[in-house]
Order: structure tokens, then sequence, then C-alpha cells
């Protein structure tokens, strides 16, 4: 990888599920990566053995497609995070802030779709409407992938 390499991108996909509960409402189940390709792969040699996969075990891939950040980007998105402290009289990062806009920022584009099975583009009031325990795992995903491990950092 070039230092300059302006198309530098990371693929993370999300495998899930939609549980109903008991109360009529549908929640998505975050699965870890190799539970989730498991049982994907299982399910795709059951609906080629022709048996019927029930919705409430179907598991799903959100396919994302995230750039990292540059040098004028970390700083847009630092800027964007800034917000000023009364009480200590300086300013401040508000995490909060600092990771929503770097989401924004660094998520490009997904095969999400709507019900009539087109794609959804990627935009910042989209992302603001999905489930937080999606949004969560997206970011966890993406800070693992894109930081060294103890390991990695003793080489």
């Amino acid at each position: 990888m070039s230092l300059l390499n302006k198309n530098s991108t990371v693929d993370i996909p999300l495998y899930y599920q939609e549980k109903p509960t008991a109360t009529g409402f549908t929640r998505i189940i975050v699965l870890e990566d190799e539970k989730g390709k498991s049982l994907l792969e299982k399910q795709e040699q059951d609906i080629k053995q022709g048996k019927k996969v029930e919705d409430d075990v179907s598991v799903h891939v959100l396919n994302t497609k995230w750039k990292t950040l540059s040098w004028k980007d970390q700083n847009e998105v630092t800027k964007k995070s800034m917000i000023y402290s009364q009480v200590e009289d300086r300013q401040d990062i508000d995490l909060f802030m600092f990771r929503d806009a770097r989401l924004k920022t660094c998520l490009k584009s997904w095969d999400l779709k709507d019900e009539f099975n087109n794609v959804v583009p990627v935009s910042k009031e989209i992302i603001d409407e999905l489930p937080a325990d999606v949004v969560f795992a997206l970011i966890t995903k993406y800070d693992r992938i894109t930081s060294l491990t103890p390991e990695e950092e003793k080489n």
C-alpha cells in the first residue's frame, strides 16, 4: 500500500438475524463473524437441499465498504467533534460526536436494501435510522480491523 493510496478501502461484513419477540417487535441480533459465516453456510446448504429456512433463524449479511482516514479527514472529524466546556473554559472533544462524525465520514457503501429490494444509498440520515446495536457493531469491527494488535505493535 502506498502512503498516497487515495482508494484505500476496508470491506466489513456484518452478520445478523431478525428475531421476533413475544410482543411482536423484531429485534436485530448481531452475530460474531465465525458464527455468522457458519450459520450462513448451513443455511445455503439447506436451501440447496430444498429445505425451508424459517425467517427467525435466517442469517443475513450486510456488506459494507469503508475508507481509511486521511490527515484531512481526521482533522475535519476532530473539528466536527469539538465542544466548548464553560466549566473548564476550554475546548474538548465530544467522544459521541467524534464517533458519529468518523462513522459518517468513513462508511462509503453497503448493500442494504429497502422493502422493494432497491439498494439504499449511504447517507447521514439513513445511518441515523439504523439500530444502535448494528452501528456499535460496525464501528467496533472497523476499529478492530484498522488498529494494530499488541503483537503487531511489537514488530
